[in-house]
């Protein structure tokens, strides 16, 4: 009874040393792919990045992803993945959105502005990964034509009109013209007061911060030659 009690011991502490190793392996080996992922992003960018949040990968897919921050913007959702197929990898990211931001946003007040006068126009940074072709210096036309940067605008409109929908129609007809693949909201706001509510901070959750509109308008532009689809709130 002692010796079976003695080795049932031995195995639970082999086991435990067992245990040990092989977690301490995987952590390892977690980090040492991390660092890769935050290497790749400081080769590409020129720019140091630092870890916020570790996504794990789908079950039978070789891939992992993390959330990270860099120095050049105060922004916690730049999402960094390595994906493996056949022994290979390739890493994706989404921070091209955040560097061409400012121009997005500025290319598409000038096509607004003389359209629907005085707006605020801000740009949704997409929560997925670019083509592993997007490269750090790809520009803005390119960007704003390729079918996979997911272009999301937010427009919000100072001044009432009675011809939103020829304001609508003369927008997207500028858009398609410049081939710009892009979708998102047209709100004309109930009056000032509520315009100057929308900041960059509160801009996607603008029902909560006590906003209201007029009307509104989801739009999308899928091609040069495609009808545009509207879809109104009143």
């Amino acid at each position: 009874m002692q010796i079976l009690l003695f080795s049932f011991k031995k195995a639970a502490m082999w086991l435990g040393c067992i245990c040990i190793v092989l977690g301490s392996l995987c952590l390892y080996l977690k980090g040492e792919n991390e660092n890769k992922m935050l290497e790749y992003m400081k080769q590409k960018y020129k720019e140091s990045f630092t870890e916020l949040e570790t996504y794990g990968g789908q079950f039978g897919k070789d891939y992992s992803m993390l959330r990270i921050k860099g120095d050049k913007f105060k922004a916690d959702g730049i999402l960094v993945r390595k994906a493996g197929k056949d022994g290979k990898y390739l890493h994706q990211d989404n921070y091209l959105a955040y560097l061409l931001r400012g121009q997005i946003e500025q290319r598409m007040k000038e096509l607004a502005e003389p359209v629907f006068g005085a707006c605020k126009v801000f740009y949704k940074i997409p929560e997925i990964v670019f083509p592993a072709e997007f490269s750090a210096d790809m520009e803005l036309e390119n960007f704003l034509k390729h079918s996979w940067s997911m272009i999301r605008i937010y427009l919000y409109i100072k001044d009432d009109s009675f011809k939103k929908n020829d304001q609508m129609e003369k927008f997207c007809m500028l858009l398609k013209e410049k081939e710009y693949l892009a979708g998102g909201v047209v709100s004309w706001s109930l009056n000032e007061n509520y315009y100057h509510k929308i900041t960059r901070e509160n801009f996607i959750r603008a029902a909560y911060a006590g906003y209201q509109y007029r009307a509104e308008v989801i739009f999308s532009i899928k091609g040069k030659n495609a009808q545009a689809c509207l879809k109104w709130k009143e």
